[in-house]
């Protein structure tokens, strides 16, 4: 009970920062140029893609999973009780510009895996346990009351999940396909070999996409795959190799991935519509991770860092009009963009100190303020 009044008088102060942050941390950025489909900065097309954008601090840590409809994350902040002063993390959920913390704490957070459905009460997060000595996937209500064990892996090992109407779909510790929602079910078994790293799921396609690595010939290659559930005998199948990174419209039924150049030039973003397995490249870009907006409308991506180019930015791109523009620089980005507020905002996390140092990370909003002019009239 002391740590946890503590531990809530610490939040206060940290709240209390966060507002002053507010206030001394937003920036205006001014306009910002706007790129042409082929990326030429000395002769843009158009004339502005926003007229004025702000970022701004909202707290120190870092946030694992956005729910763009309803407003609410699951974040992890840096807390600490022990007498030397060596930093925890909790789980909390973020609503509304405000921190309330989930009954969920532990050092091991800072890497977990988080997924949720705004309209369920359940919250399903991996954990590096120490004491299983495995990485584990738990559900937990949304207030952090109650937690169960859905699977399990080796130590270190990822868990790829996605969450489904309460149940979820994970790949286990034996390479299987399965869907819990109480009762776990087999779906199918992924070839020896594949190590997925990532799921995601449309619903209107019933299809599972995941993003995964193959060794072969003492080769690793990463590619995205999909998986129709509703097939009696569902089976894996190939999209597209040399994949870095993918990101799913359920309004467009369209993945949207970036697929690393082998010839050492630029990367290439790829539409994949799963209801037509149309396939057509869309832009080219250093492109390293990338996140389409709740609407279908832009694609927001991060950089991959070159010799020539070290510094990581983010960047918008316009499905409608092909146009692109920079949003930062020298940002060193973990974890994925989320959208906010529908399509006028992003959240994300960037560290500014080494590389995994968690009480450095900060999540900042990019609140874009949209007042476009594509025509370049």
């Amino acid at each position: 009970m002391a740590n946890r009044l503590k531990k809530n008088l610490m939040l206060a102060a940290m709240l209390a920062v966060f507002a002053s942050c507010l206030m001394s941390c937003s920036r205006q950025e001014g306009v910002f140029i706007v790129y042409d489909s082929a990326g030429s900065a000395s002769n843009p097309t158009k004339k502005s893609f926003a007229q004025v954008r702000s970022l701004e601090t909202i707290f120190k840590g870092s946030v694992l999973a956005y729910d763009p409809p309803s407003g609410i994350g699951v974040i992890t902040y840096p807390y600490s009780d022990s007498p030397d002063g060596t930093a925890s993390y909790e789980l909390a959920m973020y609503r509304n510009g405000l921190i309330d913390p989930l009954s969920i704490e532990g050092k091991q957070f800072p890497a977990a895996r988080i997924e949720f459905e705004s309209s369920q009460p359940i919250i399903y997060f991996v954990e590096r346990n120490q004491d299983l000595n495995k990485s584990v996937l738990n559900k937990t209500t949304s207030d952090g009351a109650s937690r169960t064990m859905v699977g399990s892996a080796d130590l270190g090992a990822t868990i790829p999940f996605v969450t489904s109407s309460g149940g979820v779909y994970f790949i286990n510790s034996s390479n299987e396909l399965v869907y819990d929602n109480g009762k776990p079910t087999i779906v199918m078994a992924l070839p020896a070999g594949l190590s997925a790293k990532r799921m995601s799921l449309s619903v209107k396609n019933a299809t599972i996409l995941i993003l995964a690595s193959v060794s072969q010939a003492n080769k690793t290659n990463t590619s995205l795959y999909s998986i129709k559930l509703a097939d009696a005998s569902p089976q894996l199948a190939s999209i597209d190799i040399n994949v870095m990174d993918f990101t799913y419209s359920e309004v467009l039924s369209t993945a949207f991935y970036a697929k690393s150049s082998t010839t050492g030039g630029q990367d290439q973003v790829y539409a994949y519509n799963l209801s037509t397995s149309e396939n057509s490249v869309i832009f080219q870009d250093m492109v390293e991770r990338i996140s389409v907006s709740p609407k279908g409308n832009y694609i927001a991506y991060a950089t991959r860092a070159t010799d020539l180019q070290p510094a990581q930015s983010i960047w918008i791109y316009s499905l409608g009009t092909s146009l692109k523009a920079q949003l930062t620089t020298n940002t060193r980005l973990t974890g994925h963009i989320f959208w906010q507020n529908g399509e006028d905002a992003m959240i994300y996390t960037e560290n500014s100190a080494s590389i995994g140092a968690d009480s450095e990370n900060t999540t900042l909003t990019y609140r874009l303020n949209f007042d476009i002019d594509e025509e370049g009239e």
